[in-house]
């Protein structure tokens, strides 16, 4: 994304997200959505990425690799969840243990009660493990499929935090204590094979994004090529013949 226009990347994904939701609610009725990522390096997101079912599990596996893979320097995770005021789940007087949250507003009516509320979370996770979130309380017409924001769109996040942890959070920040696909051995290769620093990279980003599908059937992986000849490399590397060989 070029031109000097400063991106904000959890209002990217965030803004994506919410059009998805309301797109989904408007087809399926209340829905919830898969996990959206987008892998972010230098200023601009690398791919977007669909997990195939509401599963965040999905979503770690595929930032496992889309993080080292695209050499990301963020990654910005969303999830269809639930938020309360209260710390316990009063039906156990315990903290609130995962999967309680989603059973209690299907099964036991807690979101009709106001106990809990469904909202879309966009986590944004950098490099150097400081976390954004981004969370907007919503609810659906269970007549028309329309989706009623409960919090505005002009801010609700908390910046720059170190302090969050979780299953999420913290596996997305050691998504970042591993060493990238894109190192001097690569790019050595790369040089050794007349090819340029861009090309290289671009069939690096093909790999990964080949690999991300592979390893969660079923899930979207859309390039954002960085140049022509980047988007040229994509299209041949989704093509039944393959990338394109050195001096092809």
């Amino acid at each position: 994304m070029g031109g000097g226009v400063l991106v904000d990347p959890i209002e990217v994904a965030a803004r994506a997200a919410w059009a998805h939701k309301e797109a989904a609610c408007a087809a399926a009725g209340d829905t919830d959505i898969p996990p959206h990522l987008l892998p972010w390096r230098a200023g601009s997101p690398v791919a977007a990425i669909i997990c195939p079912q509401v599963d965040k599990q999905q979503a770690l596996t595929a930032a496992a690799l889309a993080v080292p893979g695209f050499g990301a320097d963020a990654i910005a995770v969303t999830v269809d969840a639930h938020v309360t005021a209260t710390p316990v789940n009063p039906a156990t007087g315990r903290v609130w243990a995962p999967g309680e949250m989603q059973r209690a507003c299907d099964q036991e009516g807690a979101c009709s009660a106001g106990l809990l509320a469904a909202c879309l979370a966009t986590l944004l996770v950098r490099a150097d493990h400081t976390v954004e979130l981004w969370q907007r309380k919503y609810r659906v017409d269970k007549t028309t499929g329309a989706v009623h924001w409960l919090d505005p769109a002009d801010r609700r996040r908390e910046h720059a935090m170190t302090s969050l942890t979780g299953l999420v959070p913290d596996t997305l920040r050691d998504c970042f204590d591993h060493p990238t696909v894109w190192d001097g051995e690569v790019t050595a290769a790369a040089a050794a094979a007349g090819l340029t620093d861009a090309h290289a990279r671009a069939l690096v980003d093909c790999a990964t994004a080949a690999a991300v599908a592979a390893a969660v059937p079923g899930a979207q992986v859309l390039l954002a090529p960085e140049s022509a000849e980047a988007a040229a490399i994509a299209e041949w590397c989704a093509s039944p013949a393959g990338p394109p060989r050195a001096g092809r």
